[in-house]
């Protein structure tokens, strides 16, 4: 069937929320960069996808209703136009410097660690290069002026019938009234927090 919904913003904008509503709604898996720390061998099908093999992304995507976050949502722009009948979720946090506030405390943190190994640095340095980040993606000013791109061309790119622009906060109603389904009797996940993340990470004590 393919991927039903498509996830365009940036990780830190409740993409793990998303991934956990949008799998309640869709009752298939929905990607997210936790896939990859779950699935060693999906670091390999990325790294090809990053240079270029359409193949192992889709190898890497096989079976799942919907993807979010890095590294699949770097692909936005192929997966529209191999999913034409797909929704696109732009998640995003109200402007720049609140998401700079938080990325900068977890995902960013993570990949200016001198302690990761040498792998993973390179593939950090793939995911930046996709994503189109320059040489200031480490500052403040860079890093909002790349939020704020992204956000304006995937509004600018994607037909307004086709395009959810989310915030956690605005919980199940949105998602469900793009997808047709009726809204959970649930409350809506909330989930990954700043101190969850650093928690994971090891940051504990910095």
């Amino acid at each position: 069937m393919g991927v039903q919904v498509i996830g365009a913003g940036l990780p830190r904008t409740g993409t793990s929320s998303l991934k956990s509503a949008l799998e309640q709604l869709l009752g298939e898996p929905c990607y997210h960069m936790f896939e990859v720390q779950k699935n060693p061998d999906h670091g390999i099908l990325w790294w090809a996808a990053l240079e270029g093999d359409d193949a192992s992304r889709a190898k890497a995507l096989h079976g799942y209703g919907a993807a979010v976050d890095w590294p699949a949502s770097l692909f936005w722009r192929e997966l529209i136009a191999e999913n034409p009948d797909a929704i696109v979720v732009l998640s995003h946090r109200g402007d720049a410097e609140t998401w700079w506030n938080s990325v900068d405390k977890t995902v960013w943190a993570a990949m200016r660690r001198p302690d990761i190994e040498q792998a993973f640095a390179e593939f950090n340095v793939r995911m930046r290069r996709k994503a189109g980040l320059g040489e200031d993606w480490d500052t403040p000013a860079g890093a909002m002026a790349y939020y704020d791109r992204v956000y304006a061309e995937v509004v600018a790119r994607v037909p307004a019938e086709k395009l959810v622009i989310w915030q956690a906060s605005q919980g199940w109603e949105p998602l469900c009234e793009a997808l047709g389904l009726p809204v959970p009797e649930l409350d809506f996940f909330h989930q990954n927090t700043t101190a969850e993340f650093r928690e994971r990470a090891g940051f504990d004590g910095e």
